[in-house]
């Protein structure tokens, strides 16, 4: 009756014999790695009750299953199975079920409304699958749940209110939940776990959570609830773990997490936490992690709370100001012992990892790691990128367990403390970019352990310690210090290399209370951020509103420029015209000859009364005129794009200095630096060089020009740290692309200096390293150019917040792939499902075609209200089309799904008034019929079905369409006649009509022919080609193939007198009718591969613009006509076979 054979190595399929085992009630078959489908043998075992085939290789149809009528458990999980759960829903068999595991399969599709025979169900395992749409109800009317796990799917829809009294364990995620945490969860009075990370829920955090008694894990990370954490934690709740990490959340650390007594997990990254250290954290007994990196936490750290069992705290990315906490690392005190138990491996709030893996992200030797698991041996202390200063304290070489140390990009000084040394267990230390003196204590050449060492960028001396690890680092550790010597660097120590031990002065630890430190600005290198897909990423173009700001208008001001410019290059003003011009208004205020053709030197007699003056594009040359400085009256000073005007700046204070507020200069040829003389230019506004050929370091007289607001210095050979300029706190425009700028973006994190700055370009730098995470000042921000350096990690998420970006570029990085407006990822190497846009509910443009996007359409992609254009071609896209992409009739204008591998009917409604112009369906593995709602699609212009599996006849209600002007429906299973219809109004804009590759049969469609009214006639307009659509080629490119001169070929645009008809490999009979000489725009013609009889007909001759003709592989008898003009177009003649 009971039959146990877990772990049994069975190495194939279920023997024939089991059919005899009649009265077998338990079956457990795990990990006994069988494959294969399920034998006839095994469907005889009526009796049983609890079937166990998990962890094997099976495959097959789990509707199959439905036979066992009186099974009370089924687990199947870590399996093969690759079916739909459609079967669920006319289930009356599994009655009595009361465990069904089918975790870790193929499973597709979703899950079917009507469940209603599962009533017994308490534990339910659907995690890890491909399954999509919403949780029906009935999984939450369930009375007897105890055991919910969906995770790992891309469910969409809400929480509803569970019906259960009894549940336990509720897991949701990594789906596409949406919508806020309602209040009802907490009446869940049994739950003690509650994973409802990495979905797209918003809103507060519900204040009842904290009173849920029997809760011990909380896990709401990587979501989008925002508001402060108003919860309210009781006194003695169960609370083991707590991850609100990767939120908006706000305000401060809840005092009442002091009553979570057994907390031994806490993780608050990643948010928008503004607080000072909660010190009083260091009173809960068992917390082990305590996480707050990446937040705004803010101010010294002064504590005398115990922190006793910390093994991980991770501070980082913050605003902490001060000395470092020697209070704090005195507290450590299981830091200062080393795990001697390396034989049995143990792990913090292990107990639960059947139900939940407690995974951690930590930077640990050089990157970004998720630790899965966190062993209790794993101590850390990351305190990089905030404020710190002073000196590293000794104290901490008494925390001998440490295994990373992180104290990179703060403001510390003094030497590296000896004590360091005994860290014996140290794999990661991190010093760089900070104001570090002195020499690298030689014994640090006895960490054995030691992995990753960084130290560059301070102002370290003497000789790099020799032996041991120390043999195996790079430059990278140590550049940016340029009196160290030794290897790996080129600088060589002569005579002993040893650092003499005297030279370590022993140092004092400080903890003085201070205010924050002034901002500062440095550059650093990072070792590097996470693993994972490293893409380039393309430009990302974002359209927020139509009301252009104030930037966007000067480059359409520009635009018009450079036009008019060429349009005005023939107005030539004769040289003495000019001279005597100006000597005549000797009360002139204002001279503006922009663009015009002067071709003369500057002659001397300016109006002292000038105020503007601007000659930009008038092909001055000669020297300018030293006098033209020193107008005392000059504001306005434009002298761009005259390169053969040689420019000499007075080396001393311009008389015009106090009053010159808008200095353009670009495109002109200095040779050398910018001149000292221009720090008296205090009252300047805008200064305008870029392109002008200067070179070298950026001089010390800017940084007088405190009013500037906008800086273009691109295209230069300007160098060093482009944080320096965040000394002009009233920038508007800084633009210093393709120049030789160096070092990091740090400085960004705490820079407060730009809070008016809305254009930003560094492109074509050499800038390295990842965008800070924490950047809280450039709210402004409207474009942001970073493209074409070697900028690496993830794209942080206050980019995708900036509430007013317009224009977002970061290609040619290597970025990793992570609100926007306009989305162009195309021709990348992207990865994975599309659930990282279901946040970005103002997504308008969404281009990701030619990637290797992989996994279904979720449903929420209809969540995109705003959605006017779709393009997903030419990725790895499988599973149904959702139904309600044809609902999204506001916007949506174009849909491209072409080249996946979709499968299953086009069950899309259409609904009526839809937007739809292009939809793009070609290549997938779509069956069925053409959904007759495409009749609602009123403004449609391009329909593109081919290569696809679809089973119809010719759809001719279709040429109801009024602008309908391509249709290709090539290379499918269509079938039958193309009937007569007597309706002489049908297909009249078509152009383009690819019906090739099917099943049609009949004669060729006269009546469909006469109705092409749109090919009877010659486009006249070669002059000025015009596109199908063309108003949309900046945003999209259509791209539909056509057979024509005997070749497919890939129209990326497609000309409005692109006529084309194929009709070829089908099964039409009977003659080519005459009518077809009507359609005269006809450019190719394509009727091969069918069985075509009688003559060519002689009307033919009339298609004077007929480019490829193809008759082959027919049964077409008599001669070829001599009357074809040999003046037509005609370069591809086929009447082969």
């Amino acid at each position: 009756m009971k039959l146990y054979l877990y772990n049994v190595d069975f190495t194939g399929r279920i023997p024939e014999s089991f059919s005899h085992l009649t009265s077998l009630l338990d079956l457990d078959m795990r990990d006994s790695n069988l494959s294969g489908p399920i034998p006839k043998p095994l469907w005889n075992l009526t009796h049983i009750e609890s079937l166990l085939l998990g962890h094997d290789h099976l495959e097959g149809q789990l509707s199959q299953f439905l036979i066992f009528e009186k099974l009370k458990e089924l687990s199947l999980r870590n399996n093969n199975f690759d079916d739909r759960l459609e079967f669920l829903s006319f289930n009356r068999s599994w009655t009595k079920l009361e465990i069904l595991d089918f975790h870790s399969n193929s499973l597709t599709g979703p899950i079917p409304s009507n469940g209603s025979g599962l009533q017994n169900l308490e534990w339910l395992y659907l995690s890890s699958n491909h399954l999509n749409g919403t949780v029906p109800s009935w999984i939450f009317s369930l009375p007897s749940l105890t055991l919910l796990d969906l995770s790992n799917n891309t469910f969409s829809g809400k929480i509803q209110e569970f019906k259960s009294k009894t549940l336990l364990l509720l897991d949701l995620r990594s789906n596409n939940i949406s919508g806020q945490i309602d209040s009802a969860i907490c009446n869940l009075k049994t739950l003690f776990l509650l994973d409802l990370r990495s979905n797209n829920l918003e809103g507060t955090i519900p204040q009842c959570l904290g009173e849920m008694s029997a809760v011990e894990i909380l896990d709401l990370s990587n979501n989008s609830l925002s508001g402060t954490i108003n919860t309210t934690f009781s006194i003695g709740n169960q609370l083991n773990i707590i991850k609100l990490n990767g939120n908006k959340l706000q305000g401060k650390v809840p005092p009442s997490l002091i009553n979570c007594e057994k907390l031994e997990f806490l993780d608050l990254s990643n948010n928008e936490l503004n607080d000072t250290f909660p010190k009083w954290l260091g009173d809960l007994p068992h917390l082990y992690i305590l996480n707050l990196r990446t937040n705004k936490f803010y101010g010294p750290i002064r504590t005398d709370n115990l922190f006793a069992q910390i093994r991980v705290i991770d501070l980082s990315s913050n605003g902490f100001s001060g000395v470092l906490p020697v209070s704090l690392f005195q507290n450590f005190q299981a830091m200062k012992t080393i795990g001697e138990n390396s034989g049995t491996r143990e792990y913090v709030a292990d107990i639960y990892y059947y139900y939940y893996k407690n995974s951690l992200i930590v930077t640990t030797k050089g990157l970004d790691h998720e630790l899965p698991r966190v062993l209790t041996t794993q101590i850390i202390i990351d305190l990089s990128m905030n404020r710190f200063e002073g000196r590293i304290p000794s104290i901490i070489g008494d925390l001998i367990g440490l295994r990373v140390l992180n104290l990179s990009h703060n403001v510390l000084e003094g030497h590296i403390p000896a004590s360091l040394q005994n860290l014996s267990m140290l794999e990661s230390l991190d010093l760089s970019s900070n104001k570090i003196s002195g020499e690298i204590p030689h014994q640090l050449a006895s960490l054995t352990f030691l992995a990753v060492l960084n130290l560059s960028h301070n102002h370290l001396v003497g000789c790099i310690p020799k032996g041991k690890q120390f043999d195996t680092f790079e430059n990278s550790s140590y550049q940016g210090n340029d009196g160290l010597r030794g290897l790996p660097l080129s600088k060589h120590c002569s005579g002993d290399d040893r650092v003499p031990q005297e030279t370590i002065p022993v140092e004092l630890d400080q903890e003085e209370e201070e205010e924050d430190s002034p901002m500062i600005s440095w550059q650093a290198i990072l070792m590097g951020y996470g693993f994972g897909l490293v893409i380039g990423l393309s430009v990302i173009y974002i359209m927020l509103s139509a009301q252009y700001p104030a930037w966007f208008s000067r480059m359409v001001v520009e635009l018009e420029h450079r036009i008019t410019t060429r349009m005005k290059k023939h107005k030539k003003s004769p040289n003495h015209n000019f001279e005597l011009l100006l000597k005549n208004l000797t009360q002139l205020r204002e001279l503006n000859l922009d663009s015009v053709n002067i071709s003369s030197t500057i002659p001397l007699n300016f109006s002292s009364y000038l105020t503007t003056l601007r000659l930009p594009y008038t092909e001055l040359r000669g020297v300018l005129p030293e006098r033209v400085f020193h107008l005392s009256k000059l504001e306005f000073l434009d002298l761009s794009s005259n390169p053969q005007l040689t420019v000499r700046f007075p080396t001393t204070k311009w008389n015009s200095s106090a009053s010159l507020m808008k200095l353009r200069l670009r495109s002109m040829n200095f040779t050398g630096r910018i001149p000292e003389s221009f720090s008296h230019l205090t009252s300047l506004h805008e200064l305008n060089m870029g392109y002008s050929n200067l070179s070298g370091p950026i001089p010390k007289s800017l940084w007088n020009l405190t009013h500037i607001e906008s800086l273009f210095l691109d295209g230069n050979h300007l160098e060093g740290p482009n944080s320096q300029f965040s000394i002009f706190e009233k920038l508007k425009t800084l633009s210093l692309g393709n120049n030789n700028f160096d070092g990091q973006l740090e400085f960004l994190s705490f820079n407060r200096s730009w809070t008016q700055l809305e254009w930003l370009d560094f492109s074509s730098n050499s800038l390295a390293g990842p965008i800070p995470s924490n950047v809280s000042g450039l709210l402004n921000l409207q474009s942001l150019c970073l493209s074409s350096n070697h900028l690496n990690g993830t794209i942080p998420s206050w980019i995708f917040s900036l509430p007013s970006l317009i224009v977002l570029d970061l290609s040619n990085n290597t970025f990793k792939s992570n609100t926007l407006s306009e989305v162009d990822l195309s021709q990348n190497q992207l990865e994975g499902p599309l659930s990282f846009l279901n946040q970005e509910t103002s997504l308008t443009y969404l281009l990701l075609s030619h990637n290797n996007i992989s996994g279904q359409i979720a449903s929420t992609i209809c969540n995109l209200k705003e959605l006017t254009l779709l393009n997903l071609r030419n990725n790895n896209l499988e599973g149904t089309i959702p139904q309600c992409l044809g609902e999204m009739n506001e916007y949506l204008w174009n849909l491209d799904l072409s080249n996946n591998s979709l499968s299953g009917t086009i069950n899309i409604n259409f609904s009526i008034g839809n937007s739809f112009r292009v939809i793009s369906l070609h290549g997938n593995k779509l069956t069925g019929k053409v959904p007759r709602s495409l009749i609602n699609c009123k403004q449609l212009t391009l329909l593109d079905l081919g290569n696809n599996q679809l089973n119809d006849t010719f759809p001719n209600w279709l040429g109801y369409l009024p602008d309908l002007k391509i249709l290709s429906l090539r290379s499918n299973k269509f079938h039958g006649p193309i009937k007569h219809s007597g309706n002489r109004n049908l297909f009249l804009q078509l152009q383009i009509l690819d019906l090739s590759s099917n099943g049609f049969s009949g004669n060729l469609p006269i009546s469909l022919f006469g109705n092409l009214q749109a090919m009877k006639k010659i486009d006249e307009s070669t002059r000025t080609p015009t596109y199908v659509s063309d108003i949309y080629a900046a945003y999209y490119d259509y791209l539909t193939t056509i057979t024509t001169k005997g070749q497919d070929y890939n129209y990326v645009r497609i000309l409005d007198s692109n006529m084309t008809i194929d009709l070829s490999k089908n099964r039409f009979e009977g003659h080519i009718p005459n009518i077809i000489g009507d359609l005269v725009g006809l450019r190719t013609l394509n009727l091969s591969h069918n069985v075509l009889e009688g003559h060519i007909p002689a009307s033919l001759q009339y298609l004077s613009e007929l480019e490829s003709l193809d008759l082959s592989s027919n049964k077409i008898s008599g001669e070829i006509n001599m009357t074809f003009s040999i003046e037509n177009q005609l370069n591809i003649l086929k009447f082969e076979s």
